[in-house]
């Protein structure tokens, strides 16, 4: 434990985040806010841990590692610091994990095209990870799952997530559909098929933008597309609430088996 001393070098990369909110993540690091996500952080075994918490916040953390440093910070010092107030007078910044080789993550996989909004990927992460579901692949095209809006979104469950980045989404899922694996895509049309129909599960789930949905290119190689029943014409869900949907039809519902 040391005390409190904002020259400390873990301040600055937490320091006038309003102004410079990507700054950790430039700097390697992934900023985690709140009592609920810092746990999981805590219980991903990612570390070294650097936290900033009051001490009635600390004294609520169950298990410390031994490699964590922990900086006595108020709600008001915090707030000076990062240059907002803070949700809560917790906060925790970590390595950002090693990201996986795509052709590493385990079946099945969730990939994201050109998800662009960080609450969008965070959310989706969350949705995923808590359904059993925790190999995602992102493309360029996608916000960084590790930035400080999606990390704060999935309320730390990126931590207990695979994470892989694909520089070609569409070659990839070629090579998966080569070794007789099943790709879907979540995406409204004419020849799409309803959710409840998929059939058997996919290996690869494949969702798109917030608005132009999942590019043409990548929809081409797909095996089949899927889409979530509406009532009324011309409607859709937002990408995070309509993957949350998919992935429970697809494996929450009946289990992973």
């Amino acid at each position: 434990m040391t005390t409190f001393d904002d020259h400390h070098s873990a301040f600055d990369i937490i320091r006038d985040l309003r102004q410079m909110p990507e700054r950790p993540l430039r700097m390697g690091y992934a900023l985690t806010e709140g009592r609920t996500a810092v746990r999981m952080l805590l219980a991903s075994g990612h570390g070294p841990v650097t936290l900033f918490a009051d001490e009635a916040e600390y004294s609520l953390i169950d298990v410390m590692p031994s490699d964590a440093a922990y900086h006595p910070t108020t709600e008001e010092q915090l707030t000076r610091i990062l240059g907002f107030r803070p949700h809560s007078a917790i906060i925790a910044l970590v390595p950002v994990p090693e990201v996986i080789a795509v052709d590493e993550l385990p079946f099945p996989v969730l990939a994201l095209n050109d998800v662009s909004d960080a609450i969008n990927v965070g959310a989706i992460v969350r949705s995923a990870v808590g359904l059993g579901i925790r190999s995602i692949a992102v493309d360029g095209g996608c916000s960084d799952p590790f930035l400080r809006r999606a990390v704060r979104t999935s309320m730390g469950c990126c931590f207990h997530a695979s994470v892989g980045k694909i520089d070609d989404l569409s070659r990839f899922l070629r090579d998966v559909r080569g070794e007789g694996r099943r790709v879907a895509a979540l995406e409204q049309g004419p020849d799409a098929r309803p959710l409840h129909e998929a059939g058997c599960r996919p290996d690869v789930l494949v969702v798109g933008n917030e608005g132009h949905g999942i590019r043409p290119h990548i929809l081409s190689v797909c095996d089949v597309r899927l889409e979530i029943p509406m009532d009324l014409a011309d409607t859709s869900l937002n990408v995070g609430a309509a993957t949350s949907i998919a992935l429970w039809e697809l494996w929450g519902r009946h289990g992973r088996g």
